[in-house]
């Protein structure tokens, strides 16, 4: 019965501070909004997603805020509320959720491939190719090659990237767009594999992925 007891305090007083928080979202002054959404991320509250959502959306323009927001979904929501933010009209919400399903290493992320706006759709490629990589999003990478058109460089410089990795990786052998016919778009891929762009880095760093091949290998030790 203590024990009971103690767990209902512990949920009131959790209760309480995220009820708090919350209202301080909406505060005039950036500090309060900024610090409230950051400690939502340790409160795990999901009645603080819809006002985090709405705090992305009025100051997502902000990085500062734009991450604080991120930190207090990682927190608060789920892959699959995350998921249906897809449809969200404002692309500041999208880019956001696209960040806290990188932090949660979530294959729904793959969605976010499909968004109308190539600023999203590039940011999700490198949630999806950089760092450790999401390997189950690959797959869904690896197809905007066979629709290139609008995309960015930086994001089919990443997709290109994934395809080697599934010819390396597996027996099933390049995708068409590899192997010499079926994205309709020889220069751009050219382009790609031009190692013109890349000369600015210095030797054994990932092309894409911006970090050096010996931190790669040294994590995959670890």
């Amino acid at each position: 019965e203590i024990s009971l007891g103690l767990v209902g305090s512990e949920m009131c007083i959790r209760d309480s501070l995220s009820a708090a928080l919350i209202t301080q979202l909406q505060d005039d002054a950036d500090r309060p909004r900024f610090f409230a959404a950051v400690a939502l991320n340790r409160i795990h509250s999901a009645n603080a997603v819809d006002e985090l959502i709405n705090y992305l959306d009025r100051d997502g323009t902000d990085p500062t805020h734009r991450h604080a927001a991120v930190m207090g979904l990682v927190g608060c929501a789920d892959p699959a509320t995350l998921f249906d933010l897809t449809r969200d009209r404002s692309t500041h919400v999208r880019l956001g959720a696209v960040v806290a399903l990188r932090r949660l290493a979530s294959p729904a992320i793959a969605r976010f491939l499909n968004d109308p706006d190539p600023l999203v759709v590039a940011e999700a490629a490198s949630a999806i190719h950089d760092d450790e990589s999401i390997p189950e999003a690959l797959p869904s990478l690896t197809k905007l090659l066979e629709t290139p058109a609008g995309a960015r460089e930086r994001t089919l410089r990443r997709a290109l990237s994934a395809a080697v990795r599934r010819v390396v990786g597996g027996p099933r052998g390049p995708p068409p767009c590899l192997a010499g016919g079926g994205c309709g778009a020889r220069r751009q891929r050219q382009r790609l594999v031009d190692g013109r762009h890349g000369r600015t880095l210095s030797p054994g760093v990932h092309q894409q992925a911006g970090a050096h091949h010996g931190a790669h290998r040294a994590r995959k030790r670890a």
